[in-house]
C-alpha cells in the first residue's frame, strides 16, 4: 500500500490528508465531495526550523507588498 495525499479547498485555503491505498483508483474511491487525489507521496521531511521561519517573514513581505500595492 502506498500513501496518496487527498486535497480539498475550503474558505480559500487548501488543506491535505493522507490516505493508505494500493492504487489510484482506490485512494479516488476514499475522497469525500470537494476532494481530489492531489499524488502519490514521495517524500516527507521536517522542516528546519530556522528555515520555517524565513519562509514565515518572506511570505509576511510579499503579503505586505501585495496589500500596499
Amino acid at each position: 500500500m502506498d500513501d496518496y495525499e487527498i486535497t480539498y479547498v475550503r474558505d480559500f485555503r487548501q488543506y491535505g490528508r493522507t490516505v493508505k491505498a494500493s492504487s489510484f483508483a482506490e485512494a479516488e474511491s476514499l475522497c469525500n465531495e470537494g476532494e481530489f487525489v492531489s499524488g502519490l507521496v514521495v517524500h516527507v521531511s521536517q522542516a528546519d526550523e530556522q528555515l520555517v521561519s524565513d519562509m514565515r517573514k518572506r511570505v509576511g513581505e510579499a503579503v505586505r507588498e501585495v496589500a500596499h500595492g
